[in-house]
């Protein structure tokens, strides 16, 4: 089994929110709020966005046009 040792950067208050919305709601309204936050870190956090990218087009060999 492999280890992931990066950091979540997540609090536990949005967790709890995700979980609390997951429980009355359902599924489609929770992933409706993670589409939210998913952009939220698309736009502010540039260097994690690249990352991705990048492993995206280079290892999994993801084209331009899937990604967008």
């Amino acid at each position: 089994m492999t280890s992931w040792e990066g950091k979540s950067k997540g609090t536990k208050f949005g967790y709890s929110i995700f979980i609390g919305i997951l429980r009355k709601f359902g599924v489609i309204p929770a992933y409706v709020l993670l589409r939210f936050v998913a952009l939220y870190y698309v736009i502010f956090s540039a260097q994690t966005s690249a990352i991705m990218l990048d492993f995206f087009k280079q290892r999994i060999g993801f084209s331009n046009f899937v990604l967008y």
